[in-house]
């Protein structure tokens, strides 16, 4: 990472240019450890919710550290929260009273940024928001880069969908492979031509990838513009049917719905 040289003698002058260049360094070094794009909040430690309560409506979350546009934000726990697709991340800057600052010109100024991000709800979500739904985790974030630096096996999961459905997208249709430690990976596409497709059956794994007892699998589901609609989940049983169950919050997938898988589980 980059640092300032404080190895030189003769009373180096100090402006808020070095400070910045600190900050900035700073900044630069986590976005490299989490490798992530500035719009997406990361979880980086806690953060549990509650996914019982979630598919009744109600968000309830432990307390606990996330990275958002560089920086890295302690996060209070929640309880009770109606969960809906207003449910997003806020961020918000308020002043430490002891960084005010008399400057040599006489002016005077608050120099103590206090930073903290928070879960709201209900109204218009302001601009620089991030959909609660659209969440990730920093392991799934350095899974998915594991698998994609590995030469690995990714073929399509399904021997059968329910057309038409559901079905492959052409840009990142959906794959899967197991990893070393033996289990699956999923990432990649679904496409819901027809929309709506509430509870219901998807199709029919592969041989390779039916686990032993029955497993959830979570994905994001989007409009056909990319929009983001929904947390969405799938069951597959130990015989390999895949079966849609309801989004959370509660949405009718309009024609054309992408769902977007980054999952894996144990077989």
């Amino acid at each position: 990472m980059n640092n300032l040289d404080t190895t030189q003698l003769g009373r180096m002058p100090i402006v808020l240019d070095d400070l910045r260049f600190i900050n900035d360094s700073i900044k630069e070094a986590l976005n490299g450890i989490v490798a992530h794009d500035d719009t997406t909040v990361v979880v980086l430690s806690g953060c549990i919710v509650d996914y019982t309560a979630l598919a009744s409506g109600t968000l309830n979350m432990t307390s606990g550290s996330i990275f958002w546009n560089g920086e890295i934000f302690k996060v209070a726990a929640v309880s009770g929260i109606t969960y809906d697709l207003t449910v997003r991340w806020e961020m918000f800057e308020s002043n430490d009273p002891a960084g005010q600052k008399t400057f040599a010109n006489a002016s005077v100024h608050q120099t103590y940024k206090v930073r903290t991000a928070v879960i709201k709800f209900g109204g218009t979500p302001p601009s620089g928001s991030v959909l609660f739904a659209l969440t990730k985790n920093i392991f799934q974030l350095y899974k998915k880069g594991m698998a994609d630096d590995t030469l690995v096996n990714k073929v399509t999961p399904f021997s059968s969908l329910n057309s038409p459905s559901f079905d492959q997208t052409t840009d990142s249709p959906l794959r899967a492979w197991i990893n070393v430690d033996g289990s699956v990976s999923f990432k990649g596409e679904l496409k819901s031509t027809l929309g709506g497709f509430g509870v219901g059956t998807v199709g029919q794994l592969e041989p390779a990838f039916i686990p032993a007892q029955s497993r959830r699998i979570a994905y994001d589901l989007y409009n056909s513009s990319s929009d983001p609609l929904a947390k969405g989940y799938m069951t597959i049983s130990s015989t390999g049917a895949v079966t849609s169950v309801n989004t959370i919050p509660s949405v009718a997938p309009p024609a054309g719905a992408i769902l977007r898988f980054n999952e894996e589980y144990t077989l």
